[in-house]
């Protein structure tokens, strides 16, 4: 059997894990091809056939979502529709043939709706794996759910990347065996961390600068914790909508020499930032516009395999990553007060360092690990690990 790929886009540096379903289904000569949304060249990835809908030039539709994530993604959607047409003619054209259909994002089968409504009338198998944004309903249109609930009732199988995000789209009533959760996996690296006895630390932020990761308020709690005494400095990696504010608070920083704001990073950045940072922190919220929290946190599980104590909040599904006192440390949402308490404690205290992170990596291993979400990814595709 094999398997076509759908995704928005291919390679994105805040999408990791559908790289990381990819190269699952790449190493075990399960992947037939792959279909990115977005307007890049048809190409070759290590053997596997990629081919964009996005270059077919068809006439473009815009809406507000669509927008919002091209801005988010650095992605220009302006030449391409989603249309069903469009992928039926690629398949004829270019021949390849699959059994299964992996589509990254609920919002990705809304878009291919026609042609996913056939695939599943003549038996396909169809897998559509919800990421964040698109279990926020609001967000799309008036047919979003209504159309997704007629492919699950057809026997399409939804994928939830957490209990938050499968208690979000709840109220979507699909049928109960069409709904799994499956969690992220990550790679597990050999290497291990020593927390020195020293005072001065480097704190890191590292995710998309969008209102529910509120790094404008890590920011305010950094320099509320040198106000009180920090010896640190503050590494904020990552770009999108907040940015702007973010250096505008950092240009009137009476602290901004210890404040860094690196912009987006790729992979091999992102890990050298965690491997040589001494705490990870994420403030979390209820985005003021986007009405968003945090689905998982790629982020946390990433710096806690590298036994990087995490301060953040008890929001969506942080709570199923993080534990409060054992893996890091909560404050309550919007609290800067107490998230400078929060990296004081630690930056005082580096065998609390030492025994957050060490737990920290044992709950990714024992959760978290690429292993796990193998066997899962693939016993829901109807694959054994071979």
């Amino acid at each position: 059997m094999q398997t076509l790929l759908i995704t928005p886009a291919f390679q994105a540096v805040s999408e990791t894990f559908i790289m990381r379903h990819v190269q699952i289904l790449r190493d075990l000569n399960h992947l037939s091809a792959i279909v990115v949304m977005a307007r890049t060249k048809d190409h070759y990835w290590d053997n596997i056939p990629l081919f964009s809908l996005g270059n077919r030039r068809l006439r473009p539709k815009y809406d507000r979502v669509w927008r919002s994530l091209g801005r988010r993604m650095n992605i220009k959607f302006s030449s391409w529709y989603p249309a069903s047409e469009t992928l039926t003619k690629l398949i004829q054209e270019e021949k390849f043939e699959f059994d299964i259909v992996l589509i990254e994002y609920s919002s990705t089968a809304y878009n291919l709706y026609g042609v996913v409504e056939h695939w599943l009338k003549i038996g396909k198998r169809i897998l559509i794996h919800l990421h964040g944004y698109d279990a926020v309903a609001e967000s799309f249109a008036e047919d979003y759910v209504p159309k997704l609930r007629i492919l699950a009732n057809l026997g399409a199988v939804f994928i939830a990347n957490s209990e938050f995000t499968a208690s979000t789209i709840a109220i979507w009533q699909l049928p109960p065996s069409q709904l799994i959760i499956k969690t992220y996996g990550i790679d597990i690296p050999e290497r291990t961390r020593e927390h020195h006895n020293s005072h001065k630390v480097t704190i890191l932020h590292l995710g998309r600068l969008v209102d529910f990761k509120a790094p404008h308020l890590t920011i305010k709690a950094f320099e509320r914790a040198c106000e009180l005494g920090l010896d640190g400095n503050l590494i904020i990696a990552g770009d999108g909508e907040m940015r702007a504010t973010c250096e505008t608070i950092w240009q009137k920083s009476k602290w901004k020499d210890r404040i860094t704001l690196l912009g987006a990073v790729d992979w091999d950045k992102a890990e050298e930032l965690r491997c040589s940072a001494d705490i990870f922190t994420l403030h979390s919220v209820i985005g003021e516009k986007s009405g968003r929290v945090e689905n998982l946190g790629v982020a946390i599980l990433e710096a806690m395999v590298v036994e990087l104590p995490v301060v953040t909040c008890a929001m969506g599904g942080i709570k199923e990553t993080v534990v409060d006192g054992e893996t890091g440390i909560f404050f309550p949402t919007t609290d800067v007060e107490a998230q400078a308490n929060a990296f004081l404690m630690l930056a005082r205290n580096p065998e609390l360092r030492q025994k957050l992170g060490a737990q920290g990596r044992a709950r990714v291993i024992e959760h978290f690990s690429i292993e796990r979400e193998k066997r899962e990814l693939l016993r829901l595709l109807g694959y054994t690990d071979e």
